[in-house]
């Protein structure tokens, strides 16, 4: 949909029809744009820490893998150490498939530094088998921002959606799960909430409004045009990064 600023005659932006689907690529990236935008509102004034979490893995079902990293991940928040060290933040939750599946947490967290050996030492005794984490300073919010949103809108690797039968076992596993979730001081912020204060108003549908300047509308030529000139859809803070952040 193409809509209109309704303060500025001149300002136009496209916008998804969201359907609501998680699986909806069109929909995920639409997500994406908009946690990107409010996580980066969150972490760019303070230190923050980006923490992965994963569980040992085999041949379980995905049921069974994300049920134990969720319980692992309830009682580290329990622990002294998390406690102590940390106030906050959101989990992300990406799954991948290659030797089994690979369930596994990104968090995005607020609070005092925190010794990777601690806390390996502490994931191992509570997973009893799993000792692989990985901490690191967020020195660049925008790009991790957009990393970790990427997860929360399509959480679901090519490695699964390639593979029919896997695709399958997912879909069936995923309903009613968080994808995404807040924890701590954070807790009740709504992270995929459109924080966009603009007032848009609908103009109709972008390929409406391109058979019309095709067909010489100066109005709809007029709209494209400024579209074009301002590619909004194309900004560089809304771009979801492939590679990790920081490294």
């Amino acid at each position: 949909m193409i809509l209109q600023d309704a303060k500025n005659e001149k300002h136009y932006s496209l916008r998804s029809m969201i359907c609501r689907d998680r699986f909806c690529p069109t929909c995920s990236s639409e997500r994406a744009r908009s946690i990107a935008r409010n996580l980066l509102k969150k972490i760019e004034d303070r230190p923050h820490r980006f923490i992965t979490l994963t569980v040992r893995h085999g041949e379980e079902r995905l049921e069974d893998l994300i049920n134990k990293l969720m319980r692992s991940f309830k009682e580290l928040r329990r622990t002294k150490l998390w406690k102590k060290k940390v106030d906050g933040g959101a989990a992300f939750l990406e799954i991948k498939r290659g030797n089994g599946w690979h369930p596994h947490l990104h968090l995005v967290c607020v609070g005092d530094y925190i010794d990777h050996a601690e806390l390996r030492r502490e994931w191992l005794r509570i997973t009893k088998d799993s000792s692989i984490v990985d901490i690191r300073l967020i020195r660049e919010p925008r790009k991790t921002a957009s990393y970790v949103a990427k997860y929360a809108s399509k959480p679901l690797s090519p490695s699964v959606i390639n593979d029919p039968a896997a695709l399958r076992e997912a879909i069936r596993t995923l309903p009613g799960r968080k994808l995404l979730w807040t924890f701590g001081e954070w807790r009740g912020w709504r992270v995929h909430e459109d924080s966009d204060p603009t007032v848009w108003m609908t103009v109709g549908t972008l390929n409406d409004v391109l058979e019309l300047a095709k067909a010489g509308d100066k109005n709809a030529r007029e709209i494209i045009d400024l579209l074009e000139k301002g590619r909004p859809w194309r900004r560089t803070q809304d771009t979801v990064e492939e590679k990790p952040p920081d490294g």
